[in-house]
């Protein structure tokens, strides 16, 4: 109980407010190597329009974050006992921050089966030719399967793109399983891998623009990280709100209007616009029925013409 308090504690912290891998980090002054200590997962997506949407064109999928060192407690390392500690979604569906303490002993067996069934939030997918299978949009495991065994939990799922599963994540949980296959304990000691990571949605956003993704060896430092993964993908356009996305040269989709925000409807097949009490305009439940907040002039000029009963 006190360790899930201080789980809660520091979910709570790490919102409000992760050294890294030589490999994957040379010295400072080279792309993707940038080191930040922001007091939000918010500010550490620095290149972005912060609450709606961003092209991102470049090919960063992750930055050091509080400085590459993670943020564990005593509390998390549970005595050395393996757990998972997942967390209800939120009253929006959302994934919560997620963690757990692995080794070779209690990896997966087998294939990872079936996830299809679970839908995160955000999950407006979109197919582009630019992308590797073509849909801009996985079911991303936040524990990844290799090491968690963790499949088709909707705790552990959210939406994120193919850049940030392949490019970013991808390249951590491989990193951690390697790691612990190699070290199982044949030799000498086992190792041990705290791994937590953290999403980050911005107010009621439905996607997050990222996750905060630490790992700590107790036994040794080669695998200790914190970083902050991009969720994004070069060349499209996304609306963090809702998880709609284009390609960065069109325009974006246009949003529903409501009937208190609309002027007039329009019959989509005859191309006729009428008054919101027109007995001739389609009902809601036609297929030609939509409403829109344009002028008549505006609406004149994109092709449609006035209902000649209602004389709109």
């Amino acid at each position: 109980m006190i360790r899930k308090l201080l789980l809660m504690l520091s979910i709570v912290l790490m919102l409000s407010s992760c050294d890294m891998l030589s490999s994957l980090f040379p010295e400072e002054g080279g792309t993707g190597t940038e080191t930040i200590d922001p007091t939000t997962g918010n500010e550490a997506f620095t290149r972005h329009d912060a609450v709606i949407s961003t092209p991102l064109d470049d090919d960063v999928a992750f930055i050091r974050y509080n400085g590459g060192k993670p943020s564990f407690s005593e509390a998390d390392w549970n005595d050395g006992e393996y757990y998972i500690e997942l967390n209800e979604l939120d009253q929006l569906g959302r994934v919560p921050a997620v963690q757990g303490l692995f080794d070779h002993d209690h990896f997966p067996e087998g294939k990872r089966g079936d996830i299809d069934s679970v839908t995160p939030t955000g999950w407006e997918n979109n197919s582009y030719p630019s992308i590797s299978l073509n849909y801009i949009y996985n079911r991303c495991h936040m524990l990844g399967w290799q090491f968690s065994g963790l499949n088709d939990d909707e705790r552990n799922l959210m939406t994120g793109t193919r850049f940030f599963n392949i490019d970013g994540m991808l390249t951590y949980e491989n990193q951690i399983a390697d790691h612990m296959k190699e070290e199982d304990g044949t030799n000498g000691e086992m190792h041990q891998v705290l791994v937590r990571t953290t999403p980050d949605f911005s107010g009621d956003n439905l996607l997050a623009h990222g996750i905060i993704y630490e790992a700590d060896c107790r036994q040794c430092d080669d695998i200790d990280f914190c970083v902050y993964i991009y969720n994004k993908q070069p060349g499209i356009t996304i609306d963090y709100r809702t998880g709609e996305n284009w390609l960065n040269s069109d325009n974006p989709p246009e949003e529903d209007v409501t009937l208190e925000e609309a002027t007039y409807i329009l019959n989509t097949r005859s191309d006729l616009f009428h008054r919101l009490d027109c007995s001739q305009a389609p009902k809601p439940d036609s297929q030609n029925y939509e409403l829109t907040d344009k002028t008549r002039e505006e609406l004149i000029a994109d092709g449609y013409s006035a209902c000649g009963t209602c004389n709109p």
